[in-house]
């Protein structure tokens, strides 16, 4: 392992030691990248062609907009190693922005806040959800505005915390103060920052979860589940998955090979596997948003069947008030 080194490869030195056996995957995950974006267009062409509010489109389009943001700069990231800090950082505040919109999203269904407070009114805010289940021993906790502003601030500081955290070692690491792999010695300040990202993204998920739990069974016609499993399977694969193959590294696994180190090569085997992984649930984000949500299609049924009068002007909000 003498001729093995921790720093990323560039293009020259790379390419010239692959193998076929490792060229293949890298270029199967660039052609499901290109794939998935496909997808994406024909997704936006259904939003702008079904979906006749401005402000509904944009947010759909954003979310969606996630899986091909993580297959591209996955797909960077292994075809240019030296990009991978770049690449991880614009995929991790994309990420902390749909985490956000997310739960605006939810809000939206509601018709705003002012009317989720009412409709939920009489109850309850789970708080004992993962991943602190088992931290905390109060009960449920009344949905009220305290109680949602505290969960709304869980998810937003990730969209600030998270990116910055990740800017700070990629800063650290071009000014060779940061190795990958060495953050669980305190001998920089780049262990102080990995433990604030990481708290920072188990309180995100917390938030989000709690919103997610307490409004479900008001939105069954919505498929909040799937949007939701969706948006979480990418959260638990750009956070968890890293985790598991950097362990794996310690222990030489993958072993070293040519001038690169095990971690670096897990940092490769880890986007190719993002890509994998980002395509297969663009698919089934793809069932959960390309369809007509339950209000503009009691919308599209009144202005086909029923006479536009005055009595009828009204009933578009309907479904809003009443979900």
């Amino acid at each position: 392992m003498s001729n093995c080194s921790n720093e990323f490869p560039t293009t020259g030195v790379l390419y010239d030691e692959l193998t076929v056996g490792e060229l293949v995957p890298g270029l199967i995950g660039c052609a499901l990248a290109v794939i998935v974006i496909g997808i994406y267009f024909e997704e936006i062409w259904f939003i702008l062609h079904h979906y006749p509010h401005k402000t509904q489109r944009t947010k759909f389009i954003c979310l969606l907009g996630l899986y091909p943001v993580v297959c591209i700069t996955s797909s960077i990231a292994v075809l240019i190693p030296r990009a991978t800090f770049l690449c991880e950082l614009v995929a991790a505040t994309y990420l902390s922005f749909c985490i956000l919109l997310f739960v605006n999203m939810i809000v939206s269904y509601f018709g705003g806040t002012k009317n989720l407070l009412y409709v939920m009114s009489d109850e309850k805010m789970p708080f004992r959800v993962p991943p602190c289940c088992c931290l905390f021993c109060f009960n449920d906790l009344p949905f009220n505005r305290k109680y949602l502003r505290i969960a709304t601030m869980m998810v937003l500081q990730i969209t600030i915390i998270k990116p910055v955290s990740l800017f700070i070692a990629a800063v650290l690491w071009t000014d060779d103060q940061y190795t990958p792999g060495d953050e669980s010695a305190p001998k920089n300040g780049v262990f102080y920052t990995n433990l604030t990202g990481m708290i920072s993204t188990i309180a995100g998920i917390w938030g989000i979860a709690i919103i997610y739990r307490s409004t479900r069974p008001k939105l069954p016609a919505y498929r909040i589940g799937l949007k939701f499993i969706g948006l979480q399977l990418v959260l638990i694969f750009l956070n968890l998955q890293f985790g598991i193959i950097s362990l794996l590294a310690r222990n030489d696994i993958p072993e070293c090979s040519g001038t690169r180190d095990s971690l670096v090569r897990g940092y490769r085997l880890h986007h190719t596997m993002l890509v994998y992984e980002a395509f297969l649930v663009s698919i089934l984000a793809r069932f959960a948003y390309r369809r007509l949500e339950p209000e503009l299609l009691s919308k599209l049924e009144l202005e086909n069947e029923v006479p536009k009068t005055d009595d009828n002007k009204s009933t578009g909000n309907t479904t809003k008030r009443i979900l």
